[in-house]
């Protein structure tokens, strides 16, 4: 177990055994076998979401600044490891909630919110050269998902839907609507992009078939679902709950049928990430606390 600060985002790094968890100024870097002793780098202010390059050498940065709704604004910063010295800033009039690597290191994916729903939106970058390849115009964004083979984004715009979008054409490929009580919260892509999960409000979980659009499985967790991940081999999928529960749960991806409970967070859970080339789980809580569990289907 290791004690941060509020965590505003949370990934295994991509080269290394470590996990690296950030607060809205610092990466703290845990190694699961000296989770006392990590690693600390301190980043910019206002700190939102971060992603490593695959090959371990870049890290990128979004930033939302700004002291109330009306005047957020924003920037992505590039960082080049070891030292993690800054090599580029770009500023922008909104604020960055999400950044991601693609799968092949070569594009950069950055969501932007404002207050104004037209200019929030989804950008695609050159990881090399930085230009904008492509815009995604999305509206509201609560949560997004790119599948492994680069070609599907799914994304949470209002909570009361689900779009799954072809990016090869830049379009609504379908949309999957929820109710009020059911809104969507959090989404996962399973490892062959075949399927991808979603996480309630009402505690339900949905498995869905992602070429189809069509529901497969659905589960009932003991709260409203913050986190969800699927484990390396897509056998199984982790929720993460709160409010009514501060459980994580074991699902079969087959059956529907829970697993197991894992016990120990005091407060809701709400990031969950396998490490891609072992069985271990890391989980964050409001509780203040990173845990690491070791999980086997």
């Amino acid at each position: 177990m290791y004690q941060t600060p509020p965590l505003v985002d949370f990934k295994w790094h991509p080269t290394s055994s470590l996990l690296a968890a950030a607060t809205t100024d610092s990466i703290h870097f845990i190694d699961p076998f000296q989770p006392q002793t990590p690693s600390i780098i301190t980043l910019d202010k206002g700190l939102s979401t971060f992603d490593f390059s695959p090959d371990g050498r870049w890290l990128v940065t979004g930033h939302r600044l700004g002291d109330s709704p009306e005047n957020f604004f924003g920037n992505v910063q590039v960082w080049i490891a070891p030292n993690y010295l800054r090599v580029a800033v770009f500023g922008d009039y909104r604020a960055v909630t999400q950044v991601q690597y693609s799968n092949d290191g070569k594009t950069v994916i950055i969501a932007y919110s404002t207050l104004s729903d037209s200019e929030n939106v989804i950008q695609f970058r050159d990881a090399t050269s930085w230009e904008i390849l492509s815009t995604v115009k999305t509206g509201n964004l609560v949560s997004m998902k790119i599948s492994p083979d680069q070609k599907t984004l799914i994304t949470i715009p209002d909570r009361y839907s689900i779009k799954v979008w072809d990016l090869e054409k830049n379009e609504v490929r379908y949309s999957l609507p929820t109710s009020f009580s059911g809104a969507a919260n959090c989404l996962a892509i399973s490892p062959d992009g075949t399927r991808f999960a979603t996480g309630h409000y009402d505690g339900s979980i949905i498995l869905w078939d992602l070429e189809k659009g069509e529901r497969q499985l659905s589960m009932q967790a003991s709260g409203v679902v913050e986190g969800l991940a699927f484990n390396p081999n897509g056998e199984i999928l982790v929720s993460g709950s709160s409010y009514q529960s501060t459980l994580i749960q074991i699902w079969s991806v087959t059956s529907g049928e829970k697993l197991r409970d894992l016990e120990g967070h005091l407060r809701g859970v709400n990031f969950l990430e396998f490490a891609s080339s072992s069985q271990l789980l890391a989980s964050a809580s409001y509780d203040g606390t990173v845990r690491l569990w070791g999980i086997r289907p």
